[in-house]
């Protein structure tokens, strides 16, 4: 079944997370028009470029070249494809540790599970003693 409004849009739908839309918007790839609300939203993106899955995000998709969509679906934030997720299949299942690299060994354990289940490799970030984002890749 298809939408019959799908081919007046200008390309497919889709529709953006938190990262993706402050992260779109911060480097000016996307515009707000509505002028009532695009100054909280720009409050709101520097709010979120703050936090620690924000900066993840970041790091990941210009430094790493990683295409990242959320992982909800996985129970992780984020899934991180090679290329295009059209053509890929994700490759890691990211999660955030915000206890800079602590995690009890139980929640190790269920993203280990659910990466390995899913074929997929276990990225987990945190922030080192100098404040930069760092990884653990996990892989049994």
């Amino acid at each position: 079944m298809t939408n019959s409004n799908q081919n007046e849009l200008e390309g497919p739908p889709f529709s953006l997370n938190k990262y993706q839309a402050a992260f779109l918007f911060k480097h000016g790839v996307i515009a707000i028009e509505a002028i009532n609300h695009s100054e909280s939203f720009q409050v709101a993106v520097e709010q979120i470029s703050t936090k620690l899955e924000y900066r993840v995000f970041e790091d990941l998709t210009l430094n790493m070249k990683i295409f990242l969509t959320d992982g909800l679906k996985f129970g992780s934030l984020f899934l991180g494809y090679q290329g295009d997720p059209t053509i890929f299949h994700a490759k890691y299942l990211i999660n955030v540790n915000n206890e800079r690299g602590k995690m009890p060994v139980a929640e190790l354990i269920v993203h280990e599970r659910m990466a390995n289940t899913n074929r997929k490799v276990l990225l987990i970030a945190y922030e080192n003693d100098a404040n930069q984002v760092d990884y653990i890749e996990v892989t049994f």
